[in-house]
């Protein structure tokens, strides 16, 4: 059995190809998972739980059709959905994690975040954050009538890709919105764990990063703009592959580097690269630019569509339910 994760789904009304790739996912995959986590921005904005769009009844139905099958789902708020309450957490039959949690997932400590949290070079969002996060600014915001919040909710959005273009002409949009390299180091440190799961950055990769001569591993969970991207974890490893609406896949397959053949590849060992065979790509920071390159001990594999193969790492033991055991630091 596998453990499921996804973030940054972006979910409204303009995108319904990637709402109804959204749903055959939970039909299809979740309802046979141990757990399904849902780490922010769900939604492309939310700004009440009074707001009844059809997207929002949709997602609701079908989350809590995965729960009633007998799989937990949990859920970390976003930049985009950290309004998003109670009363549709019950109604799509979802607990709310704090931002961030430590799970037990699999006998592992493992801490999950939302990570716009780690993006602390962009000090105008870090800015942003804080103010839209207080409980009084929140309460004062949902008393309003929905039209004034639906209006803010694009007013932010405008604000949000200005900012952005202002970062692209300055040439820092790569770096400012990406996450901080000592932050995450010290994130590592303070929560005392050896593996990251986070968003909000739209860059899905593995890294391999060493603390202190300890290797930790920081997992980052893909977007839905255009295609869906999901992080398979059980016991024996796991795989972050992107979903299209079509039926072909790429896949990344995460495996340890094996000794290099003679000519200079490695042999995977990765149970899901069924020619057991990858080509390294070099890295050499945990921090590059990774559009272009991909991290060490990474597999860019292809895939046809998921029917036709057996699922990568499968396992015939049903683990106990990841729980959740800290939200500060030790």
């Amino acid at each position: 059995m596998t453990t499921l994760f996804i973030s940054d789904l972006h979910l409204d009304a303009e995108r319904p190809q990637i709402t109804e790739l959204f749903g055959r996912f939970l039909r299809e995959e979740a309802r046979g998972a141990d757990a399904l986590y849902i780490l922010g921005d769900l939604f492309e904005a939310w700004v009440g739980d009074d707001d009844p769009s059809e997207t929002g009844a949709f997602v609701a139905d079908e989350l809590r059709a995965v729960a009633d099958a007998g799989t937990p789902v949990s859920f970390i708020h976003g930049n985009r959905d950290f309004l998003l309450g109670d009363s549709y957490a019950r109604r799509a039959g979802m607990a709310i994690l704090p931002d961030p949690s430590v799970i037990l997932l699999y006998g592992r400590p493992t801490l999950l975040m939302h990570g716009d949290t780690l993006c602390t070079d962009d000090l105008a969002y870090q800015q942003f954050r804080s103010q839209t996060r207080n409980p009084a600014w929140q309460a004062q915001f949902l008393a309003q009538p929905l039209a004034a919040r639906l209006a803010f909710a694009q007013q932010a959005r405008a604000a949000s890709k200005a900012h952005q273009s202002g970062l692209q002409s300055q040439g820092t949009m790569e770096t400012i919105t990406d996450v901080a390299a000592a932050t995450v180091a010290d994130t590592f440190t303070r929560f005392g764990i050896d593996t990251l799961i986070h968003g909000h950055t739209h860059r899905p990769a593995v890294h391999t990063i060493d603390i202190g001569g300890t290797p930790r591993e920081r997992i980052v969970l893909g977007d839905w703009y255009e295609q869906g991207s999901v992080l398979r974890l059980n016991r024996d490893g796991h795989t972050l592959e992107s979903l299209s609406q079509g039926s072909e896949q790429r896949g990344f397959c995460s495996a340890f580097p094996q000794p290099r053949d003679k000519h200079g590849a490695r042999r995977s060992s990765c149970k899901g690269d069924p020619k057991g065979e990858y080509s390294e790509l070099p890295r050499t920071s945990a921090f590059n630019d990774l559009k272009s390159l991909p991290p060490r001990s990474v597999a860019r594999l292809p895939r046809a569509g998921r029917r036709n193969i057996s699922p990568p790492f499968a396992s015939t033991h049903k683990p106990e339910p990841a729980q959740p055991l800290i939200a500060s630091p030790s």
